[in-house]
Parts: structure tokens; sequence; C-alpha cells
């Protein structure tokens, strides 16, 4: 939760204009770029040369973040024993 989330996508014009021109990710989402490369590039480098500092609103995190279960963690170990990843 302490890394800054940048968004790159395109959305079907319907679907942007129902979201407000803004990421369905919202405050997840710190930097959300619709379809503008010199955006995306501005923000890749502001985020690869300068120091960036990420804030978190803990009640947001705690809210729609919830804690991941033991089981999920289980079941997710078996899939990767059976992988070949």
């Amino acid at each position: 939760m302490g890394k800054p989330v940048a968004l790159y996508t395109q959305y079907d014009p319907r679907l942007y204009e129902m979201l407000g021109h803004q990421s369905e990710g919202g405050k997840a989402c710190d930097y959300f770029i619709h379809r503008d490369p010199q955006q995306l590039d501005q923000v890749l480098n502001h985020l690869i040369h300068e120091s960036v500092e990420v804030k978190r609103d803990p009640e947001f995190i705690r809210v729609n973040f919830p804690e991941t279960s033991d089981e999920f963690w289980q079941k997710w170990g078996t899939i990767l024993e059976d992988s070949s990843i």
C-alpha cells in the first residue's frame, strides 16, 4: 500500500463519461492517465527520477481492502505448487 499506483487506460467513451472522466479505481489510483502518451511519459519520469512520497488514508484502506483470508493464501500456495511458475 506504500507504492504509487499509475493507471494508463483507454476507456470506451460511454464508460469514461459514466465514470466522470476519472479512474474506476478512485482514491486507490494515484495517477490516472486516459490515452495520453505525453502525460504517461511525464508521470513515469516523475516516478522514476524523483522522490515520491505516498500517503494513504488508513480508513479508506480498511474499508476497501480487507485482510486477505488464510483460506486464500492456502489455495494460492497450492496453485503455485501445482504450476510451473
